[in-house]
């Protein structure tokens, strides 16, 4: 019978290799974040002691997300992918969650719906290499009128945009993030007021990048600019990689201008209230596994 806990620091190599099984590129750094970020909320499954299932959590108050669900293959259907997921929301409604979010592989939406997650949003991981934007002749050049674009130094800067746009409280999860890649982020302003942002990170020798956050009506110059800022450097040439928000081809054409394209789709899915987000502004979120 399979018990559910806490995965414990010296337990981390099991967790990477279940997902490295997978095909995950998570390094032993990343498992260590995951811990960090909600220590009591890397479950593991284990059965004679052995463990043999994991997945992590993010509380965000009024709603968690679920990342990284992973059982041993020779053990699934037999209900434990289940029993980890319950586990996963028993915690975070312990934290004051009302909703668990996830981001499911296609393949997996089905045995979602059987636990009584519903659709949300479609998304879309884009990959490419990626470089500086290729111009177009008589195209705008920057931001125009009254935008301006500034690096990101605080999360006091975007955490009430944030909060507006996800419906949740990460200002822990955000300021971690802008301390841990400094100069990689970007604040969009409109006379004067903060109206989006965007995160990154460096990974594998390329940029990851999300969340962002971006008013659809100004996608044209404003995240140009955003990108622009942060795609130019002396090494653009590396692989990119960023999680959006599904279903809009201008958003799909845009980002083609800096040689990203979609490959494998995710359906964001919600267990219990209807998360409110405003998924018409928010670009791509930071990362499969918090959102």
């Amino acid at each position: 019978m399979a018990a559910f806990r806490p995965i414990r620091a010296d337990e981390i190599f099991h967790a990477l290799d279940l997902m490295s099984k997978e095909g995950w590129a998570y390094s032993e750094a990343d498992v260590r974040n995951f811990l960090s970020w909600e220590p009591e909320g890397n479950i593991v499954g284990e059965m004679d002691g052995i463990p043999v299932a994991y997945l992590t959590t993010i509380s965000y108050g009024q709603f968690g997300w679920v990342g990284n669900v992973v059982v041993r293959e020779d053990l699934r259907g037999a209900g434990l992918g289940r029993s980890l997921v319950e586990a996963a929301e028993e915690y975070l409604a312990m934290k004051g969650a009302a909703t668990t979010v996830l981001n499911a592989y296609v393949h997996t939406v089905e045995f979602y719906l059987h636990l009584g997650y519903r659709d949300k949003a479609r998304l879309w991981v884009c990959r490419g290499a990626l470089h500086p934007r290729v111009k177009r002749p008589g195209g705008a050049e920057g931001p125009t009128g009254t935008l301006e674009v500034s690096v990101l130094k605080d999360v006091s800067e975007v955490a009430e945009l944030d909060s507006l746009m996800f419906g949740g409280d990460r200002r822990r999860v955000l300021a971690r993030l802008i301390n841990m890649n400094p100069g990689l982020g970007r604040v969009l302003k409109e006379d004067g007021k903060v109206v989006g942002f965007l995160l990154a990170k460096r990974w594998a020798g390329g940029l990851e990048m999300g969340p962002i956050i971006c008013p659809r009506r100004l996608r044209g110059d404003g995240l140009r600019a955003m990108l622009d800022s942060i795609v130019d450097g002396p090494n653009p040439d590396n692989p990119g990689f960023m999680v959006v928000l599904g279903g809009d081809r201008d958003l799909e054409g845009l980002l083609a201008e800096y040689g990203l394209s979609p490959g494998d789709m995710m359906v964001m899915m919600f267990h219990g209230k209807d998360p409110v987000m405003r998924l018409d502004d928010i670009v791509a979120i930071g990362a499969l596994e918090k959102g």
